[in-house]
């Protein structure tokens, strides 16, 4: 049987204009997988390595 490779894919919508809050939202993304946070995220839902 073949991988689900149906996972869902979310994203962000912001202004270009709105490099703050751009920042922030990078940052945190940043801090979340440095921790490892998004890895325990993505085991949790999807188990294995997190796919880029």
């Amino acid at each position: 049987m073949a991988a689900d490779t149906n996972a869902a894919q979310t994203a962000v919508l912001l202004r270009k204009s709105d490099t703050e809050l751009k920042a922030a939202v990078d940052k945190a993304i940043t801090e979340i997988k440095n921790d490892g946070t998004y890895q325990q995220i993505w085991d949790n839902y999807f188990g294995g390595e997190v796919t880029e």
